[in-house]
């Protein structure tokens, strides 16, 4: 299929990482995947190299600058702040979380958010199966709900994700429980668009 398209380039992302090789043979490829443990940094330099590769790079040093200035100001409010979060996948009645070690690790390490638990991820980008009294046991004070299963098309029924264990939380007693955009956090990221839009759905949680 790619190769019918006669691209001149092929930019991947961690996603395809495998099929380097392959899509190698078929026009020049550029790996624009991100470092878990050093995401702004992995933004930024992507950024960098869109900049080079299209000549761009005016724009690309300003996109960077404001970016930059987004994270500390951001990390500057979450830091001075108490609340414990809690970044939970749900999908078909299951909830995963989400930790430092994490594909949304920049939460944490990037704008300084404090985890409701220290539990370390079996599984980088599915995160930790939990269960609802497990989350009921560590309380966060907010809680932010990547629907997975509207990314297939489908409704969730909230009763499902606030279920009586979840209600016991200080989030929903706050009324903190955000639901965020799931083609955003779930299917895209990486980017200067998604990680301003992430940004700001973070801070949502300490208005």
């Amino acid at each position: 299929m790619v190769s019918k398209i006669n691209p001149d380039l092929i930019i991947v992302s961690a996603l395809q990482a495998e099929d380097y090789e392959k899509l190698s043979s078929i026009a020049p490829t550029l790996y624009l995947g991100i470092e878990n443990g050093d995401f702004k940094s992995s933004i930024k330099k992507n950024i960098n190299t869109i900049g080079r590769v299209f000549q761009l790079t005016d724009q690309t040093d300003q996109i960077n600058e404001e970016l930059e200035q987004a994270i500390n100001e951001a990390s500057k409010k979450i830091a001075s702040s108490s609340n414990k979060i809690m970044i939970l996948l749900y999908n078909a009645g299951t909830f995963s979380t989400f930790g430092s070690d994490s594909r949304y690790g920049f939460v944490f390490n990037d704008l300084k958010a404090k985890a409701a638990d220290d539990l370390k991820e079996e599984a980088i980008y599915h995160g930790t199966v939990v269960s609802s009294e497990y989350i009921a046991e560590k309380d966060p004070d907010v809680l932010y709900i990547i629907d997975r299963n509207s990314v297939l098309g489908n409704v969730t029924n909230r009763n499902e994700i606030e279920n009586k264990l979840v209600q016991q939380t200080s989030a929903y007693k706050k009324n903190k429980v955000i639901y965020l955009d799931p083609d955003v956090w779930y299917l895209s990221g990486g980017g200067s668009y998604s990680t301003r839009t992430m940004i700001e759905d973070i801070l949502k949680g300490y208005k």
